[in-house]
């Protein structure tokens, strides 16, 4: 019996390959279940439980990038669908389940490209529109009422709104240092982990205004960069993964005015190298971490007060990326 199924994605440029289904056994063993080689860098995951359906980024350059459909049923990676996003890099996916919508952000160029979710789970390939075509996004978050993208490069979060009947859309650009993820909060607020300052973000969706910022790390931020971001729901935990320091950090979430984070302590620190993706399963006790450096993916238990993790289970993955729960 599997405790949870999980999947890992690759980097081809460091040596990785294929999309893994893994699982983790009762007696703590990382096994796979299937792989498929079909996508060159898978690097970005995004499920509809529902359907059992898995959406993954195909992280080509030259304008070259996909998106590929998988059913993830009986333990088997089944190929639904590919097409192509019409960008260069295309590195993270997301689904608006409401709204019947995906959402896709290119590194290299090609925006954000939004498109139809069909009633099958698949994607209907014209796309809706593409936002700032010749910009480069790393993230796509939606909202309830448009989207945030972030562009790490021109270090720019740009919050769009749009009307559902027409889908058009009008943007505000807010400057933040190398933004790399964004989770919301609730309908008012969103947190922003900035890479290469290696601190969170409190951006106001009313005011479009940032708030305040937070260290993201614990020891010297000057030799670190924060990678990827997770929340709890309902909001109780924020945990960030740091490279440079080699950590898991988290944050108690407080529902207050603008006194959101506070206590923050490491989960773990050291060890492997350069913890980049990471998710944490439903009950908040497992961490699924990818090492790119290490060549290894790890699963910890963390403990109840969310003080403290502890490894149980390594598997060796040459460059690990992507790491998502099922």
């Amino acid at each position: 019996m599997d405790k949870m199924r999980f999947v890992v994605g690759a980097n081809p440029e460091l040596g990785g390959q294929k999309i893994r289904l893994m699982a983790l056994s009762d007696n703590n063993t990382i096994t796979q279940l299937d792989y498929s080689d079909t996508l060159i860098m898978p690097s970005a995951f995004a499920y509809n439980r529902r359907r059992g359906i898995l959406y993954v980024t195909d992280e080509l350059n030259d304008g070259l990038g996909k998106i590929a459909i998988f059913s993830v049923l009986d333990n088997k990676l089944k190929l639904l669908q590919i097409i192509a996003t019409h960008g260069s890099n295309p590195c993270h996916v997301s689904l608006d389940l409401v709204k019947n919508l995906v959402f896709v952000s290119h590194y290299s160029g090609g925006g954000v490209i939004c498109f139809k979710l069909l009633e099958n789970g698949l994607i209907d390939s014209t796309p809706l529109f593409i936002m700032e075509k010749n910009k480069s996004f790393h993230f796509v978050q939606p909202l309830k009422h448009g989207f945030i993208a972030l562009d790490s490069i021109d270090d720019e979060l740009i919050h769009t709104t749009y009307s559902t009947g027409d889908l058009n859309y009008n943007s505000k650009i807010i400057k933040i240092k190398s933004p790399r993820q964004a989770k919301c909060y609730d309908n008012n607020k969103v947190f922003i982990v900035s890479e290469n300052e290696s601190k969170i973000y409190i951006y106001d969706l009313q005011s479009k205004k940032v708030l305040l910022s937070a260290r993201a790390c614990i020891g010297d931020i000057n030799t670190n960069m924060s990678a990827s971001m997770w929340l709890s729901a309902p909001p109780k935990y924020l945990l960030v993964s740091n490279r440079g320091e080699n950590s898991l950090v988290a944050f108690d979430v407080e529902k207050s005015n603008y006194n959101i984070l506070n206590n923050p302590r490491a989960l773990f620190k050291g060890g492997y190298k350069c913890p980049r993706d990471f998710d944490i399963d439903y009950s908040a006790r497992y961490a699924i971490v990818g090492f790119t450096e290490s060549d290894c993916v790890a699963v910890y238990r963390i403990n109840e007060k969310m003080s403290k993790a502890d490894c149980v289970a390594t598997k060796k993955i040459v460059a690990p990326i992507g790491m998502l729960i099922l």
